[in-house]
């Protein structure tokens, strides 16, 4: 989508630049308008990227790193430290290549005269949360509460991708172990026994014959088969990469049976986590939508935000249209439209990730419970076949001799 580049007065009369994008001009200049500023200048950016499809090498920041940027950059500001001074020191202390490097960029942007969230949008490294948040804490003048705020989100977005990776990493070692196990036994043992076999000069039973055929095929085209392998996952990776290939992607991930309640309350969780911090934060209603529906990853749930955005733009409920979606369900409906009749729809929204997080964590250990003896159950399988299709021929040859 088009960038554009802005200089604007607000309700207060200060003037304020930064970047701001739209399909068009006239969009540009509608979405500084719902911000209540007054345009002065706007321009496309030379900056701006508008295609279909496109690879990005830049590196994003994980969800520790912007925390704890959040959380200091936020105590300084705080204690009084200039924001010049506060960044300077942060770009000092931080140990992340692609942070240190960004951060120098933004200092000598600052001393140019940009807005912090101008400098951070420019990186493109910075999730449009934490540039939309500091924008407003820019404008409202309490950009060290945002901070702080950006912190703690970040911080609850860390510690849930940590369970996630915790509960699934004694799967995914089992895995991978009882692959290593079948490698060997295919590659070094089972050539070895075959030739021993076949010059015994014995009838062998059906299932060794068929090991020893796959296993000759293996060893004959290991080189054409990992090629091919790779091929498809390499060719799937790029479809799914392409609009149409995002697409089915998406559709797949919230329809598979296990998988697919995961996906959703961890979108729903998330969902949740940031229109608190948003709302929160002073960011308007239309301007959160915006923004959240870059932070979900799944193109279906962004369709329903994008259409959410239209109706409230008309002044329907935020929570009466989520309602109608299949994919939101009946309790954080309810719990949005509570909060939106009482005022206080960032709390019930903060109560509902923290149920839904919490929800995320016991899946991701029911799930972790499931595949870890399936796996164990299908790969222990594997390997006894191969075992006993070398040890019967074997006890046939005792007999034999005997």
């Amino acid at each position: 989508m088009p960038q554009y580049r802005y200089k604007a007065k607000d309700l207060s009369g200060r003037v304020v630049s930064g970047l701001v994008e739209a399909e068009s001009e006239v969009g540009a200049r509608n979405l500084l308008r719902e911000k209540r500023f007054f345009v002065l200048e706007l321009k496309k950016s030379d900056g701006a990227v508008n295609s279909g499809f496109s690879f990005s090498f830049q590196r994003k920041l994980k969800a520790k790193d912007l925390a704890l940027m959040a959380k200091q950059l936020g105590t300084m500001i705080a204690a009084g430290v200039p924001l010049l001074t506060a960044v300077n020191v942060l770009s000092r202390q931080v140990e992340n290549k692609t942070l240190k490097k960004s951060l120098i960029r933004i200092e000598e942007k600052l001393r140019n005269g940009n807005t912090l969230s101008e400098s951070l949008r420019e990186e493109k490294i910075f999730p449009e949360l934490m540039c939309s948040m500091v924008e407003v804490g820019e404008v409202g003048g309490v950009l060290d509460n945002v901070l702080d705020r950006l912190s703690l989100h970040y911080e609850k977005e860390a510690q849930l991708s940590e369970k996630i990776r915790s509960a699934m990493t004694y799967p995914m070692v089992v895995l991978f172990a009882a692959i290593a196990a079948v490698l060997v036994l295919v590659t070094y043992v089972l050539p070895q026994f075959t030739g021993i076999l076949l010059q015994a000069n014995i009838e062998l039973p059906l299932i060794t014959q068929v090991v020893i055929k796959i296993t000759n095929f293996f060893s004959q085209h290991a080189a054409t088969i990992f090629l091919t392998l790779g091929a498809i996952i390499g060719g799937l990776l790029y479809w799914f990469s392409t609009p149409p290939g995002r697409k089915i992607r998406d559709q797949l991930s919230l329809n598979m049976p296990l998988i697919g309640t995961l996906v959703l309350k961890g979108i729903i969780a998330r969902f949740s986590r940031t229109m608190a911090t948003l709302v929160q934060g002073g960011v308007p209603m239309l301007q959160s939508l915006r923004v959240v529906q870059k932070t979900l990853g799944n193109g279906e749930m962004q369709k329903v935000l994008e259409l959410a955005e239209d109706k409230v733009r008309e002044g329907e409920s935020l929570a009466t249209f989520l309602a109608q979606s299949r994919w939101f369900p009946p309790l954080l409906t309810q719990m949005m439209l509570v909060g939106e009749e009482t005022g206080q729809l960032d709390a019930m929204l903060t109560k509902a990730a923290d149920f839904y997080e919490a929800e995320v964590d016991a899946a991701v250990g029911r799930l972790s419970s499931i595949i870890e003896p399936v796996l164990i159950l299908f790969m222990g399988g594997i390997v006894g076949l191969i075992i006993v299709s070398i040890m019967l021929p074997m006890f046939n040859m005792v007999n034999a001799v005997k």
